[in-house]
């Protein structure tokens, strides 16, 4: 592809030439789109449940927490934070928070 200069004279595009020649890219040539078509994903996501089932057990993977974080980052959504607005003429006041309490253990 040629450059044209412009008045910078730094180049930039020939008129009329696409910036892009081979247009957009066809379907099926993503990682995700492959990953998706190879008859052995749903291997590889038993697999991650299988380790992150042994997680806190005696036989415990060397990658439980991974595939674990993995799985709840997601199917749990992440939070965003928001500002607390208190709907007041005077800026004093306090917030409650919960009790906190132990983890039950299984």
């Amino acid at each position: 592809m040629k450059k044209a200069p412009n008045p910078t004279g730094k180049g930039g595009f020939v008129k009329g030439q696409s910036g892009n020649p081979n247009g957009r890219p066809k379907k099926g040539h993503t990682i995700v789109e492959q990953f998706r078509d190879n008859p052995k994903a749903d291997d590889v996501l038993k697999r991650i449940f299988e380790i992150a089932e042994s997680l806190g057990t005696k036989v415990e993977h060397n990658d439980a927490f991974s595939c674990a974080k993995l799985i709840a980052d997601k199917l749990v959504p992440t939070l965003k934070s928001e500002d607390l607005k208190i709907d007041a003429e005077v800026n004093t006041g306090y917030v409650v928070l919960p009790e906190e309490k132990e983890a039950e253990s299984e």
